[in-house]
């Protein structure tokens, strides 16, 4: 049987809209999000998603394919709209 230790500890915060998660801190300063599954349709489907800054994640090689290609698209958006026409 696995023993399990205290890596972290979270606090129950709320947005400006009222929106419910967790604020939590890893025992090596890393800070991450965790946030009800809005998107949950069927039972197998996660109830909580966590998340984290890009930087962060990257480091710890945590970010999916589906985010990198997503970032690159908002970026590449994003720098269209900035061009003066």
């Amino acid at each position: 049987m696995s023993k399990f230790v205290k890596v972290g500890a979270g606090w129950k915060k709320e947005t400006k809209a009222g929106k419910g998660f967790i604020s939590g801190k890893l025992n090596d300063g890393t800070m991450l999000s965790i946030w009800a599954n809005e998107h949950k349709t069927a039972d197998k489907h996660p109830d909580y998603e966590f998340s984290m800054d890009y930087e962060t994640a990257q480091k710890l090689d945590l970010v999916s394919d589906y985010d990198k290609e997503r970032l690159e698209r908002d970026e590449t958006n994003a720098q269209v709209k900035d061009e003066p026409f």
